[in-house]
C-alpha cells in the first residue's frame, strides 16, 4: 500500500534542517514525438493514464502541423486522438480517429480495443462486441478484450458468459485489479457476498491507489452486513479520490444501514453538492426520508431523482417502493416495469417486480419474471427464497 503520510515526514525533516533553496526544475517544453510514441507503445503494457494520452495526442498534432509526422506513426496518432477523447468524455470526437486506426492497422489489438470503447460509450453495444472480438483474435494473450467482452455479456443479461470471460481475463494477467473487480460486482448482483468480498478484496490489494476498487468492496461489504468494515473501505475510496460523490452516498447508504439518520442526510447531501447530477444521491434522500417516516418528503426526492436522470432507475424504484408500502399496487406495477425497461438485466429490480406482482394476486407473472432471473443466475439466494414463497419447482 502507498502511505499517505510520506509527504509529511519530508516536510518535517526539511523543517527540521531549516530552510533551504529548492533547486529550479527545468521547465517543460511541452511534450516531444519520442514521449507520444513511447505512450501509444504502452497501450498493451500498462494502464495509461488520460493526461498521458492528452500529451501524446499533442504531440503528434504538432508534428504533422510541422511536418515531422513520419508516415508510419499516423495510425498510433488516431489512437492517441480517440484515446485523449475518450478520457475527456467525448467519445463522439474520438469515433472517427479510432476507426481511422483500426482501418490503418487491422491487426492492431490497441486500435480495435478502442474502437470498442468508443461504440460501447455511445451505445452501439454490437458494433462494440465486434470490434473487442476482432482485438481479442489479433492478440490473444491479452486480458482486455475478453474483460471487455464480459462487460458486454453482462450488459446483456448473461452472467455466466461475463464470469467466464472475466476468469479468462484474470488467468491472463494476474497481476491486474480488474478481473477481479469485475468478478466480484458481478457476484454481488448474483448475491454471492462472500465470494464478491473476496474478489474485491482481491483487486483493492492488486492496486491499492485505485478509489474505485474500494469503493467496491464497500458496497459488498454493506450487502454482507459488515457495516465497519464497508465504512473503512468506503473512507479509504473517498481518501484517494477527495470530494468523490460515489463514495460520499456510499457512506450515507452505510450510515442509513446503521440507522444513523442525520448523518446518512449529511452525506447523501454533500454527494448531490458534489454531483448534482448524480440520481443515486436524490434517492438517497428519499430513503432518508422514507425512514424518518415523512413519505411526502421522499417521494419529491425520487422524483427528483428521476428527472435528474431518466436513465438511472432509482427514483422510479423509489417511488414504485412508496406506491407499495401505500397500497397502491397498480402504480407500484407501473413504476417498477418502467425500472426493470431501464435495466433489464439487474436481478434485484426484478426481484422487487415479481415481488409487487405476487401481491397483486398476479401469481403467473411474478413467476414468469422469478424464471427470467433463476434462469441467468441460477441459485440467487433472493430468488430461491421468493421461488419457494411462490411454491415454484
Amino acid at each position: 500500500m502507498r502511505f499517505a503520510h510520506l509527504p509529511a515526514l519530508l516536510a518535517a525533516c526539511l523543517a527540521a534542517c531549516g530552510p533551504r533553496t529548492e533547486p529550479a526544475e527545468p521547465a517543460d517544453q511541452g511534450p516531444t514525438l519520442a514521449e507520444a510514441r513511447a505512450t501509444v507503445a504502452a497501450c498493451r503494457a500498462e494502464r495509461v493514464s488520460t493526461e498521458r494520452w492528452r500529451r501524446a495526442a499533442q504531440a503528434f498534432r504538432n508534428a504533422a502541423a510541422d511536418g515531422t509526422l513520419p508516415p508510419d506513426a499516423a495510425a498510433e496518432a488516431d489512437l492517441a486522438l480517440a484515446m485523449a477523447a475518450l478520457g475527456d468524455g467525448r467519445a463522439a470526437e474520438a469515433r472517427a480517429p479510432a476507426q481511422r486506426a483500426a482501418d490503418a492497422r487491422p491487426d492492431w489489438a490497441c486500435a480495435r480495443l478502442a474502437l470498442g470503447e468508443t461504440l460501447f460509450t455511445l451505445g452501439e453495444v454490437e458494433d462494440a462486441r465486434q470490434a473487442y472480438q476482432l482485438a481479442a483474435a489479433a492478440d490473444p494473450t491479452w486480458y482486455l478484450p475478453p474483460l471487455r467482452l464480459g462487460v458486454v455479456a453482462r450488459w446483456h443479461g448473461a452472467p455466466s458468459d461475463a464470469l467466464a470471460l472475466f476468469d479468462q481475463a484474470a488467468r491472463l494477467e494476474p497481476s491486474a485489479a480488474e478481473p477481479p473487480l469485475q468478478i466480484g460486482m458481478l457476484q454481488l448482483e448474483w448475491g454471492r457476498a462472500d465470494e464478491a468480498v473476496a474478489a474485491l478484496r482481491r483487486a483493492a490489494e492488486l492496486d491499492p491507489a485505485w478509489a474505485n476498487a474500494h469503493l467496491q468492496l464497500a458496497t459488498a461489504r454493506l450487502a454482507a452486513g459488515d457495516l465497519a468494515a464497508a465504512r473503512a473501505a468506503a473512507e479509504e475510496a473517498l481518501r484517494r479520490r477527495p470530494g468523490w460523490a460515489d463514495a460520499l452516498a456510499t457512506l450515507g447508504r452505510i450510515d442509513l444501514a446503521a440507522g444513523n439518520l442525520d448523518q446518512a442526510a449529511a452525506r447523501f447531501q454533500e454527494a448531490v453538492e458534489a454531483d448534482p447530477s448524480f440520481a443515486e444521491a436524490r434517492a438517497g434522500l428519499g430513503r432518508v426520508a422514507e425512514a424518518r417516516g415523512d413519505p411526502a418528503a421522499a417521494e419529491q426526492y425520487y422524483r427528483q431523482a428521476a428527472t435528474i436522470d431518466p436513465q438511472a432507475p432509482d427514483g422510479l424504484e423509489g417511488q414504485a417502493r412508496l406506491a407499495r408500502a401505500a397500497g397502491d399496487l397498480a402504480r407500484a406495477e407501473t413504476l417498477q416495469f418502467q425500472a426493470v425497461a431501464l435495466v433489464p438485466g439487474h436481478p434485484e429490480t426484478r426481484l422487487e417486480l415479481a415481488r409487487i406482482l405476487f401481491l397483486a394476486g398476479k401469481t403467473a407473472e411474478a413467476a414468469r419474471q422469478l424464471e427470467f432471473i433463476r434462469q441467468r443466475f441460477p441459485g440467487h439466494p433472493a430468488a430461491e427464497e421468493l421461488a419457494r414463497q411462490l411454491g415454484a419447482p
